[in-house]
């Protein structure tokens, strides 16, 4: 049998009015709203694996910034800790080094002789000025400490090491029996415990601070402190 072209074409016709009458609007919403169905389904679970990343993430956050503030809040304490050793450590030496002091005495403004002989000067005046009998033997060092100034205006100090602190104490609780000679004497402080003195001055008055033994005393205002640290410094 020859198909010919009229019978082509009625064949034409008749499957497009089939697919006209199946493809009506339900049928194409029908197949629209499951192809939505579908990109939508797929796309919450996309977006459900996005969040639970996100929230992984989250956790993760929280876990690393909980183990930060731990280490940070652990720090500080070390640090804390630290320092409060550095500061019984700084106490405990500069007790030591004062105690290695207790022997030294400095004198200041005492003239230099052109004999030199700095020892037998010292033992000379203090022996007229405060009725004892010191000998050579009970000074171990006494040496001139410092640079000369111009033309020599200013004597150069004197550093002082008693035998023991017994003759050095019995020395200096005599200092004042120097007045009227223009010679001064003091304790050899350590760094620390002679910028708390220089500090208490400024605070006060020269006359108003004094030392024994290596302590550090003040008066202000008819009441006595005892200056150990910045602390105290702030009381005057």
């Amino acid at each position: 049998m020859v198909i010919t072209r009229e019978i082509k074409d009625e064949i034409k016709n008749a499957v497009s009015s089939a697919l006209n009458s199946l493809l009506t609007e339900d049928f194409i919403n029908k197949i629209a709203e499951k192809v939505t169905d579908s990109v939508l389904t797929s796309l919450n679970r996309k977006l459900s694996m996005l969040e639970q990343k996100v929230s992984d993430m989250d956790t993760r956050l929280n876990t690393i910034d909980s183990e930060n503030s731990t280490v940070i809040h652990s720090l500080k304490s070390e640090i804390k800790e630290l320092k409060k050793e550095n500061v019984t450590v700084l106490k405990r030496y500069d007790y030591l080094e004062q105690e290695t002091k207790m022997s030294n005495l400095r004198l200041f403004n005492l003239e230099e002789s052109e004999s030199g002989n700095t020892k037998n000067e010292v033992i000379k005046l203090l022996n007229s000025k405060m009725q004892l009998q010191l000998k050579e033997n009970d000074i171990s060092v006494c040496t001139r400490v410092g640079k000369n100034t111009a033309n020599n205006e200013k004597p150069r100090g004197i550093f002082m090491k008693l035998s023991n602190p017994s003759i050095q104490q019995m020395i200096y609780k005599n200092k004042k029996l120097l007045k009227g000679t223009g010679v001064v004497m003091k304790e050899d402080l350590t760094i620390h415990r002679l910028n708390l003195m220089k500090k208490a001055i400024e605070k006060t008055s020269i006359r108003s601070v004094w030392t024994f033994s290596g302590n550090i005393y003040a008066t202000k205002n008819n009441q006595k402190f005892s200056i150990k640290n910045e602390c105290d410094l702030n009381k005057l």
